[in-house]
């Protein structure tokens, strides 16, 4: 199952994602698949097992050293169901020995003796969905939790074992000034995660915020300063021994890097089961139904697959820019090379030179790493390079 894309680490074992859709209210700022009727979680737990027999025979996969419970609201399930999925993925399709297990957590939905039980059932990384330590900031978010149940959260994570957990945080919020956000960074570090997330709000498609921008009700950041924030962020997390390892991604050190999200980043293949769960094997995508269909898949005994695609060479050159640009680590052109051949790069490299030049780049051991400033614009300077080879026939 070898991966075609030139930017995996030298472990490209699969990753397990699994989709939780349920979620007690939907943030207005959320365009991922997500439901709030949990009188259909027991349905969904018998069909994700019943796709897991399925996959199973259907899909080369194996030896996961990665799972990922994402959603949604994962916390939502009952720590028996998170151990039968994990007992399940061992039996069926191998997990390798140190196989990071992630759950995504809401703080509202969790105390010491839930989360004991979550690390009694495999899983040994947690992310909370803080996104703030304001209460003002989590009311606009519309979270149904609060800043001390944050704070109690991260706490009782401690003491059910999990030494180091993660968080997630927002920023660019409407009327957010430097000194706002530093003051939720600040309180964040204050808790010795292991790995903070921080996103700049982003008003997608058929959200309520964007409709509500659109409508004139909200103004959003302007770009200028969302720059100054991200720019801040950086300086504030790197001066406290974080690593800006992805764009919106930080570490505290080199082993709470998020091993399967950088799967995704470095072309590694992953399996997704659940409700509009994405899979890639190397060279193919497909991916799930949402909720509806993918219950009726389950009850009709066929896999819950709606679509699959198959991404041309310019498509894969595209990505590989975005997700190489977007990470520290950057782009090897050795690694490039082999896996788009000589005159790509030959085209490309003087444009990386400018760039370097131009500050957006740095050439380090081999690679062209983005700066922080590089970092802000990195899928500008894919779409750039991307439209240089178009130009030029590849």
């Amino acid at each position: 199952m070898a991966t075609n894309l030139p930017f995996e680490g030298p472990d490209a074992r699969p990753g397990l994602y699994v989709h939780v859709p349920f979620c007690l209210a939907k943030c207005p700022y959320c365009a991922f698949h997500s439901v709030t009727d949990t009188g259909l979680l027991g349905e969904y737990a018998a069909a994700l097992f019943s796709e897991m027999e399925k996959a199973a025979g259907a899909f080369a996969f194996r030896d996961f050293d990665t799972v990922y419970l994402g959603g949604g609201t994962p916390s939502l399930l009952p720590p028996g169901v998170v151990e039968a999925i994990l007992s399940r993925a061992a039996r069926l399709f191998g997990l390798h020995p140190g196989a990071s297990v992630t759950l995504e957590a809401n703080p509202g939905t969790v105390d010491r003796k839930r989360l004991a039980a979550f690390r009694a059932a495999g899983v040994n990384r947690v992310n909370f969905g803080v996104q703030s330590f304001r209460d003002e900031n989590l009311r606009f978010l519309g979270r149904i939790h609060s800043a001390d149940e944050a704070r109690r959260a991260l706490s009782a994570a401690r003491d059910a074992g999990f030494t180091s957990p993660g968080l997630d945080l927002m920023y660019g919020l409407p009327g957010q000034d430097i000194d706002a956000w530093l003051s939720d960074l600040s309180e964040a570090v204050s808790h010795a995660p292991g790995h903070i997330s921080a996103y700049i709000l982003s008003f997608e498609e058929g959200t309520r915020l964007s409709r509500d921008r659109d409508a004139g009700r909200l103004k959003p950041a302007t770009e200028e300063r969302q720059a100054e924030l991200f720019a801040a962020t950086h300086e504030f997390l790197a001066e406290r021994g974080f690593l800006h390892y992805e764009v919106s991604n930080f570490a505290a050190g080199p082993g709470s890097i998020s091993r399967h999200n950088t799967k995704y980043w470095n072309g590694a293949p992953y399996l997704g089961l659940g409700p509009s769960a994405h899979s890639y094997d190397g060279r193919s995508r497909w991916w799930n139904a949402e909720l509806p269909g993918y219950l009726a898949a389950a009850r009709e005994g066929r896999l819950p697959v709606s679509g699959r695609e198959e991404p041309s060479r310019p498509e894969r050159i595209l990505e590989a820019l975005f997700l190489g640009l977007r990470q520290s680590s950057g782009i090897d052109p050795a690694a490039f090379t082999s896996a788009f051949g000589p005159r790509a790069f030959s085209i490309l490299a003087p444009a990386f030179s400018r760039l370097a030049d131009e500050g957006l780049l740095s050439l380090s051991d081999g690679r062209y790493r983005p700066t922080v400033s590089g970092m802000l614009v990195a899928d500008g300077m894919a779409r750039h390079l991307a439209g240089i080879l178009e130009e030029e026939g590849r």
